[in-house]
């Protein structure tokens, strides 16, 4: 059962971008990736007596919860980098001065000119920023949320695993991870709507380069440009996502009473 269970999470999440910024919006396709890996780690926790070995369970899950995040997030970004690329391009030209822009008219247009004008290799120009991105979310997430409900917990006399108590955790993990992956964020945008300049050469060439080039020219605190629309993105993603896990949780546990 928890074979199946992991099996087709680990598939769906790997695929699921490819309908990233299409009809169905991301927020779903990763909300049930997330669900389905739940759904494995709880009938896994299942199978043992309580107290029996907890300290090696928990660790296990931890373990095996940032490792999973981490790989199928970054197989995830990397699948899905063209349709990444050209959201980033059509939403950054309108943006630019009209001798600059591309006049892109549309997700189709915007895939053929990249194809004809600039190679299919384009599609995964900011692949590496995106990937790690997608990692440091997985592992970020997973790492703090149980830290922070416990903290809130404590500190506000909540229920642990109450909706306030998984909110306010979520909504403080959301900020750590949007603290950690801001750079990197600002990095692949970049790296997807730059443009050769007159010897065919890219300002931007990889991760730590890009970073060092904005820090340099542009101070730090220009990676983290956009801030908070970019918070408010990633803590409401987390809070609806764990809420929702949290109510399935409730659900699962109930069920095997």
């Amino acid at each position: 059962m928890h074979t199946f269970i992991y099996s087709v999470a680990y598939c769906y999440r790997f695929f699921s971008s490819f309908l990233k910024h299409t009809i169905i919006h991301t927020f779903i396709t990763f909300l049930l990736a997330d669900v389905l890996l739940l759904l494995y780690f709880l009938h896994v926790q299942s199978i043992h007596k309580w107290g029996v070995d907890v300290w090696a369970r928990v660790c296990t899950f931890v373990w095996d919860s940032v490792v999973i995040g981490a790989i199928t997030g970054g197989m995830a970004a990397y699948i899905s980098c063209p349709m990444e690329v050209a959201v980033v391009r059509m939403s950054n030209d309108t943006s630019l001065p009209k001798e600059e822009r591309r006049n892109y008219k549309g997700v189709v247009d915007t895939a053929t000119r990249i194809v004809k004008e600039e190679g299919v290799a384009t599609f995964w120009r900011g692949s590496s920023p995106f990937v790690a991105r997608a990692m440091m979310v997985g592992v970020f997430q997973v790492a703090t949320l149980d830290q922070f409900k416990e903290y809130f917990a404590q500190k506000l006399n909540q229920k642990k695993n109450s909706i306030p108590n998984v909110f306010f955790a979520a909504m403080t993990s959301g900020l750590i991870y949007s603290v950690a992956t801001m750079p990197l964020e600002a990095s692949k945008n970049r790296m997807a709507s730059q443009r050769a300049d007159a010897n065919g050469k890219l300002p931007y060439k990889s991760i730590i380069q890009t970073l060092t080039k904005v820090s340099a020219d542009e101070g730090f605190l220009a990676l983290y440009n956009g801030f908070f629309p970019y918070y408010v993105r990633c803590g409401g993603h987390t809070v609806s996502m764990f809420i929702f896990v949290q109510l399935l949780r409730e659900a699962y546990t109930k069920s095997l009473v």
